[in-house]
């Protein structure tokens, strides 16, 4: 039986493997709170990531497709932490 190649597509919208991505946008996060977004650069990134350069660019393929991962994380943990807080709120007596 003939074995499906996974689309790239999948790859190319940052999707991938969702542990090596999480990995790679926690690395890119302290690389950019460190240092920016000039002074960060993708070898920085991957240095603190582990993994190789091919890994890194399936899942981002530029810079400033991984700033926009990191700032949709940071957005949506902020958001998770609102919600939260809301549902403990409970209402006045």
């Amino acid at each position: 039986m003939e074995k499906k190649k996974q689309p790239h597509s999948t790859y190319e919208e940052g999707q991938g493997r969702p542990a090596v991505r999480k990995r790679i946008v926690d690395a890119a996060t302290l690389e950019f709170m460190e240092k920016g977004f000039d002074g960060a650069s993708m070898d920085g990134i991957l240095r603190r990531a582990g993994g190789s350069k091919r890994t890194l660019y399936r899942h981002f393929p530029d810079k400033p497709a991984l700033f926009n991962a990191v700032i949709r994380e940071q957005s949506r943990q902020v958001g998770d932490g609102f919600l939260q807080d809301l549902s403990d709120a409970r209402p006045p007596e």
